[in-house]
């Protein structure tokens, strides 16, 4: 996980006497402090992890597709396909909590929602860029340091199995913020339901294209035949 991070998303940097910055990780799982300007890898960036950033100071600035957003702190940001992301520049007043990982404990944990979230996962995918009110920010902080407390604990026989605990905690407290934020905004409050076809679609293609490619393993999925699947998408097309 550490070479990972540091290959594909930071800036390899040491401090004054030659120790590594802030960072916890395992095979499972990486929390890295990232602090100041220029700490990420410049180009576009792999998303064979599934990858988040808590912004808690200062700001950041990412390139998706064709577009450049600016976030600033308090902010979380998740690195969401199929977007392109690359050029992630900060200031020199940032500070952020990068959790790095691997897709298969990230689907585990997530699994307990998905029929809840399924029709708010393709606006999250357009713009997974959630601002964060003080309360929220302290306790997605709160989640995210009691990984790093777990990460820490290298002897601990139910070692995974806490950190998905604790990760489903994270991921619940996230959507939770985001369904508050769209029903707040009154928008998709009604324009999806989880008995459409189409959101569990997006939902499944979000959560599982790297593994399944073929129309008939997402049809059997949602129950219904592969032939009415594909009438379904060229209807939306």
């Amino acid at each position: 996980m550490k070479e990972y991070a540091f290959t594909k998303w930071l800036v390899p940097a040491l401090q004054a006497d030659g120790t590594e910055q802030d960072m916890v990780y395992n095979e499972q799982m990486g929390i890295f402090t990232v602090q100041g300007e220029n700490q990420f890898q410049k180009g576009s960036i792999d998303t064979q992890h599934t990858v988040s950033l808590l912004v808690l100071k200062g700001e950041i600035s990412i390139q998706t597709n064709d577009k450049r957003t600016v976030i600033p702190a308090p902010s979380y940001i998740e690195f969401i396909e199929p977007h392109q992301w690359s050029d992630l520049k900060t200031d020199r007043d940032f500070e952020g909590c990068l959790l790095i990982t691997r897709r298969e404990i990230f689907l585990q944990a997530a699994e307990c929602i998905r029929s809840k979230i399924a029709a708010y996962v393709y606006r999250h995918v357009l713009e997974p860029f959630i601002p964060l009110e003080k309360q929220d920010l302290l306790r997605i902080q709160s989640h995210i340091d009691m990984l790093r407390h777990t990460l820490q604990q290298k002897e601990n026989h139910f070692l995974v199995e806490m950190l998905e605990n604790t990760l489903r905690s994270l991921i619940l407290e996230v959507w939770n913020i985001i369904l508050r934020m769209y029903k707040q905004e009154n928008e998709f409050e009604h324009s999806f339901r989880w008995k459409d076809t189409l959101p569990r679609f997006l939902y499944l293609m979000h959560t599982n294209c790297r593994y399944h490619h073929t129309v008939k393993w997402y049809a059997d999925q949602l129950y219904v035949s592969p032939d009415a699947l594909s009438a379904k998408l060229k209807k939306q097309a």
